[in-house]
């Protein structure tokens, strides 16, 4: 496949397969690591193919520790992703490529600012449904679903906030891809792209259970952010300067 023989994708490739070993390691990495970077050299792997991969791994995350999934919580969120991806498709169907880019790089900066907020509060029905519909408008643009769901759960124990966000971002990635399908933004070519990216996700998701424990969360977190915050304004100069 002449994709595959691409620099740009193998380069992708790479930034996935570092994202999901750093979300398997310390919970944080993902997609809010590499959509921004997969963006920048490959525009078309996202937000579908990065999106069927993201819901790969947030798969392996809820297996991984299923005893600990609050499915109350993900239903409750769930409830709100649903009209957050189908306002996000009406959106992404009438934007031209450089408001996309635009959007996205927008988005991913309140990700950012999302991710370092540190306010902890009690997941109630409101601020879960809420914390819902927000995850579904920029997952279904951006593939990066987390930080509203990060916000809303962060006073739950780690391993119940991890397994209860992974089955609810399996459910919220299988309805953001209807709706990209829908609004002709997800077709048989993003579709089969989202194999290539598959392989390295499960191989830095392998590795990742050697680094449990071994490297320092906090300073994981803020690399994170700032690759994900230095991609984001580079995007946006490479939109205004298109």
């Amino acid at each position: 496949m002449q994709e595959l023989a691409s620099p740009g994708t193998l380069f992708c490739m790479l930034a996935v397969m570092l994202g999901a070993c750093l979300q398997g390691a310390v919970g944080i990495g993902f997609a809010l690591f590499a959509a921004p970077i997969v963006v920048l050299v490959q525009p078309d792997l996202v937000p579908g193919p990065m999106l069927v991969v993201g819901g790969a791994v947030s798969l392996l995350a809820a297996l991984r520790e299923w005893r600990r999934i609050d499915v109350r919580f993900a239903l409750i969120a769930f409830a709100g992703r649903v009209p957050g991806s189908i306002l996000a498709g009406l959106v992404i169907g009438f934007l031209p490529r450089n408001a996309f880019a635009l959007l996205f790089a927008v988005l991913i900066l309140l990700a950012v600012a999302l991710s370092i907020g540190s306010q902890q509060v009690a997941p109630r029905p409101r601020l879960l449904g809420i914390a819902g519909f927000a995850s579904g408008f920029m997952g279904t643009i951006t593939s990066v679903g987390t930080p509203p769901m990060g916000l809303a759960l962060q006073s739950l124990d780690p391993a119940r906030m991890r397994a209860t966000i992974g089955v609810f971002l399996v459910a919220g990635s299988i309805v953001s891809l209807a709706v990209l399908a829908f609004a002709g933004r997800f077709h048989w070519r993003e579709f089969t792209l989202s194999f290539l990216l598959l392989p390295p996700m499960a191989l830095g998701f392998c590795v990742s259970s050697l680094l449990v424990g071994k490297i320092n969360p906090a300073a994981v977190r803020r690399a994170v952010l700032l690759v994900s915050a230095l991609a984001a304004l580079l995007l946006i100069a490479k939109a205004l300067h298109a």
